[in-house]
């Protein structure tokens, strides 16, 4: 790891990470977890990033930001190093040679951790794919269908890396935004009350996601909208006196309406 951050070389303005590098607090590092059925070879799964970010250069970028409150993309030439622990490391500092996406493993389990200010699920999922390919490919000594896995087998797109902010995008003159509706106030949890106790508990669920995927299809909607569905029944279950509407809050992809599917940013 470099002992003092260097002086990296900006590329372009981060404009969409703005939502998250301006925050009064830290934001918590976005992990997934992925558990495999035998125990995870270090020295493939080293080989296996290391052609990850052969193949995808950009995903190596670290962010800069200036007094002048501007935050860059920029290029960070440091090795990107897989890390045998069962502790999440600090993405974007000294441990992690200042890289905005980390590798961590452990027996059989492996992490991909991210600052949500780089990239979102979409960016995250693009990094793991890649990497979990290439180490199975050489686990199993067999190449297997990428199936839209980004590979050595196609090319690097421009796309992938598009700023999705960085062009003005044309508006219909007849545009005209739809009247505010006011919504009802939600039920807000007991355990989140500003006159408790603000220190809360975090319980971990696992459910197999081949199953999960076949429930979401077969009442044909969205996995972010069914989960949201079983949260609020399980809070209308532990809280029947809830005396007002739970609601959740699903983030969107505009990727498509804005004409930037590809890209792994925000």
């Amino acid at each position: 790891m470099s002992e003092s951050r260097p002086d990296f070389k900006k590329k372009e303005l981060a404009l969409s990470a703005s939502p998250y590098v301006y925050l009064p607090v830290d934001v918590p590092v976005y992990t997934v977890e992925v558990c495999h059925r035998e125990e995870i070879n270090g020295d493939l799964l080293q080989q296996a990033l290391d052609r990850t970010v052969q193949r995808m250069p950009y995903l190596t970028d670290t962010l800069v930001a200036e007094e002048t409150g501007k935050v860059w993309y920029a290029e960070n030439p440091l090795p990107m190093q897989a890390a045998h622990t069962a502790e999440l490391r600090r993405v974007g500092g000294r441990e992690t040679n200042y890289h905005m996406l980390d590798l961590t493993w452990d027996e059989n389990k492996t992490w991909f951790s991210m600052f949500h200010g780089f990239c979102d699920g979409q960016g995250i999922s693009a990094f793991l794919e890649t990497v979990l390919y290439y180490y199975y490919c050489m686990k199993d000594g067999k190449t297997y269908e990428p199936n839209g896995i980004r590979t050595d087998a196609s090319p690097m797109d421009e796309g992938e890396f598009q700023e999705p902010l960085s062009h003005p995008y044309a508006i219909d003159p007849g545009f005209t935004m739809p009247e505010k509706k006011e919504q009802p106030a939600p039920y807000h949890l007991p355990e989140f009350s500003p006159t408790r106790d603000t220190s809360f508990r975090v319980y971990s669920l696992r459910v197999s996601s081949g199953e999960m995927m076949d429930f979401v299809r077969i009442n044909g909607t969205s996995p972010s909208v069914m989960f949201s569905m079983l949260m609020g029944e399980a809070i209308l279950r532990v809280h029947p006196e809830a005396d007002a509407p739970v609601m959740a809050n699903v983030p969107v992809s505009l990727r498509k309406m804005l004409g930037c599917e590809e890209t792994f940013k925000n």
